[in-house]
């Protein structure tokens, strides 16, 4: 049996690495996407246990691939997790309000990214 796949979409190659670690470590299976276009392809392709997005990125931002993807009836229970160096109230507001289920300001201490990732996994898993 594969492990559950997650879509990390980040144009940075820094943050890519930390996530890709942190989320390989936990079990997870990660397909990496550079930019919103790439991350909404594949949440089609794959129908992820959750993503995780930057705002910033090339293509579309990571506030379009979520207005997109919770519009789209095949997507919309996909959680998102936000982490981005984005911190404006506006900008977190308006990524909740478009759906996302969390939002994380870079930088950021993996124990509290996986707990957040694990509290994600309980409440979706709890929904079902």
């Amino acid at each position: 049996m594969q492990p559950p796949a997650v879509i990390i979409a980040d144009d940075h190659p820094v943050s890519m690495h930390l996530l890709q670690h942190c989320l390989s470590s936990a079990g997870f299976r990660v397909l990496p996407a550079t930019d919103g276009r790439q991350a909404l392809e594949l949440m089609a392709a794959v129908s992820p246990e959750f993503v995780i997005l930057d705002v910033m990125m090339p293509v579309m931002d990571g506030l379009e691939v979520v207005r997109r993807a919770k519009a789209d009836e095949r997507l919309r229970d996909i959680p998102v997790i936000m982490v981005t160096s984005r911190e404006e109230d506006s900008d977190i507001l308006e990524a909740m309000k478009l759906g996302a289920a969390d939002y994380l300001v870079k930088p950021f201490s993996p124990t509290e990214f996986l707990a957040r990732v694990a509290r994600l996994l309980e409440a979706r898993r709890s929904a079902a």
